[in-house]
């Protein structure tokens, strides 16, 4: 997801220090981008496809030149590489995203460095490694991969000693006490795609010894040490570290993925580098609280956390210092009145919050503001309900337009300009701050240019343009940069909404197949004597389309 989750993390990166840095003897890089000579492949848009078709397992780095924790983990990469390609023949690779953006885009390339998994030609869902940067650490990840993901076991003492003994257990421990074959294939997918995150475990044969385990699926968390528990007292955790997934009869990949990835946060957190990837990770609506100093949170502790636990599955909630990130409250439409209370649904970026002061009414205050508890649960409610109104973030419209080819919209009037009865809309949804928006804006308003040069076409094809990150869709929830879509004449519903890396010749292809009157871009350029560059950006459409086909296989087989 893009928007202020993405930057938010993002900034949560930059302020981890690199300390680390000194801890490193080894071989030291001028900048981020691997030299010539070593195992790391260097790919770009062109190579990309085929070296992951020709590669069963293989992992990537996206990065840029200038960033500092690329280039500490560079040796240590360097060294994993080395010894991946040597022992098991995997391949290590590295795509430099300030020169192959689109690439990185299409990816879903957040932050630098990104170590990205690759497995039987497709990119894997949990598909990032977020475990320690050393050579060795690495090394082990990778290698677990070749193996069967489901560890299996033949007893309760096996399993206490091998995978839920305290100096054991890294990761949290996913245990199957069963042997349902139907169940036991989605176990398999889960540990597919979430090795990095759990230990998944099988032990048919532990239900003998206790019959209330037969048929179950047990998370197991690792233990805190006590000295962190009491230097680390902003965490509200569940009371016990073992939780019961039950009825497995009825339980598909989702639902088990969705599980384990709530379950293994705190009811309520302080934000931080490590756990907002935890949060981000689940998909459930996240409610900030936003608060002032270390007093105001543990004022409040309690009771977010007692909505933590009240909500399980359904909501997560965060504190986040304002101090610190006070810009985000942009994100979520609301003002920087602190303390503050706000819901983001995440899956359609949309955003709900308490009512607030005008500005003048906030300048006057004397005191802080008091949230109501009382206002806060009844948000939640309300929201849970479905009947919270979201904040609506609009530009005003544009009493001029400075591109007669693109017609600039906003907010409050996307939905009449979208929907057109005779005429195909095409819509490119940026933000100004994206650089990928920033490079397709000349193709895109070429090919409108030309659309607009034939009379037929000028009255059968407008193009539009929406600043998505300063303007709330509600009936198109855009959760990433640049978005295109066309809605076809006489269209009311949803726009087809293009796949893929975008430039300017996939762009008239979309136009033609998605728009109701078909305008083919380049028999206008043929028309019209205009040259013909072609674009190579579908060299990395089939391969990243493999998780989307996976995906709509999954559908076919309701398992998703």
């Amino acid at each position: 997801m893009r928007f202020g989750a993405v930057l938010l993390v993002q900034a949560l990166f930059c302020a981890v220090s690199w300390v680390a840095a000194q801890d490193q003897n080894d071989v030291q890089y001028s900048d981020a981008i691997v030299p010539e000579g070593t195992a790391i492949a260097k790919l770009t848009l062109a190579n990309f496809a085929k070296f992951i078709k020709e590669n069963e397992l293989v992992l990537g780095e996206f990065t840029v030149p200038w960033c500092l924790h690329s280039k500490i983990l560079l040796p240590e990469l360097v060294k994993a590489a080395e010894r991946l390609d040597a022992d098991k023949g995997i391949k290590v690779f590295q795509v430099d995203c300030s020169v192959d953006g689109p690439l990185c885009d299409q990816i879903g390339i957040a932050h630098y460095p990104s170590l990205k998994t690759f497995k039987n030609h497709k990119m894997m869902k949990d598909n990032e490694y977020t475990g320690r940067r050393t050579a060795n650490d690495i090394y082990d990840f990778m290698v677990n991969h070749v193996a069967s993901p489901v560890k299996r076991v033949q007893d309760v003492a096996q399993l206490h000693e091998m995978y839920l003994a305290p100096d054991k257990m890294e990761n949290p421990a996913v245990v199957y006490y069963g042997a349902e074959p139907q169940f036991d294939e989605i176990f398999g997918k889960a540990a597919n795609e979430l090795l990095n995150s759990f230990s998944f475990v099988s032990c048919a044969q532990c239900a003998s010894e206790n019959e209330d385990l037969r048929d179950k699926v047990v998370l197991y968390m690792p233990p805190v040490d006590e000295r962190e528990l009491e230097l680390n007292n902003h965490t509200v955790r569940p009371e016990t570290s073992v939780f019961e997934l039950t009825d497995l009869a009825s339980v598909d990949l989702e639902e088990l993925r969705s599980w384990l990835m709530y379950s293994r946060l705190p009811y309520f957190d302080n934000a931080n580098i490590d756990n907002y990837r935890l949060y981000m990770e689940s998909k459930l609506p996240l409610a900030y609280f936003f608060y002032v100093s270390p007093q105001e949170y543990m004022d409040y502790k309690e009771f977010f956390g007692e909505l933590g636990r009240k909500y399980r599955g359904k909501m997560n909630f965060l504190g986040l210092n304002a101090l610190v990130f006070h810009s985000h409250v942009r994100f979520l439409n609301m003002k920087e009145q602190f303390p503050l209370f706000a819901i983001h649904d995440l899956p359609v970026n949309q955003k709900y919050g308490l009512p607030q002061l005008t500005d003048d009414e906030y300048k006057s205050l004397t005191d802080l503001i008091q949230l109501d508890r009382g206002e806060i649960t009844q948000l939640v409610d309300d929201f849970l309900a479905g009947t919270a109104v979201p904040l609506v973030k609009s530009q005003p419209i544009p009493e001029t337009q400075e591109n007669a080819n693109v017609t600039r919209v906003v907010g409050m009037n996307h939905d009449e300009m979208v929907h057109d009865a005779t005429m195909d809309v095409v819509v490119r949804y940026f933000a100004d701050w994206d650089a990928q928006s920033r490079k397709l804006e000349p193709a895109f308003n070429e090919v409108a240019a030309m659309f607009a040069m034939d009379p037929e076409a000028n009255v059968k094809v407008r193009f539009v343009d929406v600043d998505a990150a300063e303007n709330d869709i509600l009936s198109f929830p855009v959760t990433s940069f640049p978005t295109i879509a066309v809605y076809p004449a006489g269209s009311q519903g949803p726009p087809l909404v293009h796949q893929g890396v975008v430039a300017k010749n996939s762009l008239m292809l979309f136009i033609r197949d998605a728009g109701a009157h078909h305008i083919d871009g380049f028999e206008l350029m043929k028309k019209y004597n205009l040259t013909e560059d072609i674009d190579s950006d579908s060299a990395v459409d089939d391969v990243v389309a493999n998780k989307d086909a996976e995906v709509r296989e999954e559908n076919a087989h309701d398992e998703l």
